[in-house]
């Protein structure tokens, strides 16, 4: 289990453990420090998940009742407004800590705020499943999206997965713990939702996997206990599905070749915008790119929809794709979508819906669209 105490300033490690109290960081004299405040003379502890007690912290709380600096232990019962103010100071005092280590442990503060973002996110969650069982899933996102200020479709991300980690005892034990970051969890959850995963497994990939990596580990892990079953309406074995596939591709193609281009090109703009709907992320399209200029993704060619869910819901005339290409050139920013071949995902492109031909009915998932759309925003510098 991850050492509870955050941090230690000032002083020797051994004696911030003695003069970690849970409270507002003392001087000696019970006062907060502030930024301009006596530094060095205490730490913050916090308790952990799953009933490790912390010095200074009551058990019967996750605020807890905390020893006061020099004037004896507080009463153990204490106001929800007391208890938050206190959880306030306590957040002050800490980023006061963080920044006055410099120097040589810059490398060491920045993998402890990593530990920071990750335990937060953890009660951040914590709250979100009590709000959820408190007043339900639509009072507990309007929460998030009002507090938090994120898009109503964050808000609905955050509810989803508090609801997951209620099912990935690990997983959430290893964020509360700092050990794996919220976006390797959202990963793990996602996985999880279709396939029976083995958390251990991802967990211990998890720990030393940056989140690029780790993705394609999960899609691995994921494929891999399929037992390589191909799923349409149902499952096949591997020579059986293959020969479906080949057999409806080639049908496919022979129907594309039979039809007029341009007759298909002069269908009415309604009818090709009604034939994509619903539409969801993740989706796979065969799109008309097009002529290409050089670098440009060009012809008739599948493509992964990378738009929200909550931006198709207003069906949009344009949408954000990323072109598939059977050209692999071995570069970080292609994904494997299978029998689509890869996604390029240095190549995100706005369309209108009506160079989309026809659906494929196929989705490539959540762990190949979440690995997409992070490779889009490392391009972005996001």
């Amino acid at each position: 289990m991850t050492d509870p105490t955050l941090f230690f300033s000032g002083t020797a490690a051994a004696a911030g453990a003695e003069t970690a109290r849970g409270g507002a960081v003392g001087n000696g004299a019970g006062r907060p420090v502030t930024a301009e405040g006596e530094q060095g003379t205490g730490g913050v502890a916090c308790r952990c998940r799953g009933g490790d007690t912390v010095p200074g912290v009551s058990a019967d709380s996750r605020v807890g009742t905390v020893n006061g600096a020099g004037n004896g232990a507080q009463p153990a019962a204490e106001s929800s407004g007391a208890a938050l103010a206190r959880a306030g100071a306590l957040l002050d005092a800490l980023v006061v800590a963080l920044r006055s280590v410099g120097g040589e442990l810059l490398e060491e503060r920045l993998e402890l705020v990593g530990r920071c973002e990750a335990r937060l996110a953890s009660v951040r969650s914590d709250t979100v499943a009590e709000l959820t069982r408190r007043d339900g899933e639509a009072r507990a996102a309007d929460a998030v999206r009002t507090r938090l200020r994120k898009s109503r479709g964050a808000a609905k991300g955050d509810v989803k997965l508090a609801g997951q980690l209620a099912d990935l005892p690990g997983t959430a034990d290893a964020l509360a713990g700092g050990a794996i970051t919220p976006q390797h969890t959202r990963i793990i959850a996602e996985a999880s939702e279709h396939t029976d995963i083995d958390e251990t497994e991802l967990l211990d990939a998890a720990e030393s996997e940056p989140t690029d990596t780790f993705g394609r580990t999960v899609r691995d892990h994921v494929n891999e206990r399929s037992d390589g079953m191909y799923k349409l309406f149902g499952l096949f074995d591997p020579v059986a599905g293959a020969r479906v596939e080949t057999a409806l591709a080639a049908e496919a193609r022979k129907l594309r070749r039979s039809e007029d281009p341009q007759n298909r090109a002069r269908r009415p703009y309604w009818m090709r915008r009604q034939a994509t709907w619903p539409m969801r992320a993740g989706d796979v399209v065969r799109c008309d790119f097009g002529t290409p200029a050089r670098g440009e993704p060009g012809f008739v060619r599948p493509a992964i929809v990378v738009t929200s869910d909550d931006v198709l819901e207003f069906r949009q005339h344009a949408i954000l794709v990323v072109p598939c290409t059977t050209t692999r050139r071995g570069w970080s920013s292609e994904v494997d979508v299978g029998g689509f071949g890869a996604a390029a995902a240095h190549l995100p492109t706005t369309i209108s819906v009506g160079r989309i031909v026809e659906t494929a009915g196929v989705n490539v998932g959540p762990v190949a669209l979440g690995q997409i759309r992070e490779l889009i925003a490392d391009l972005l510098g996001l």
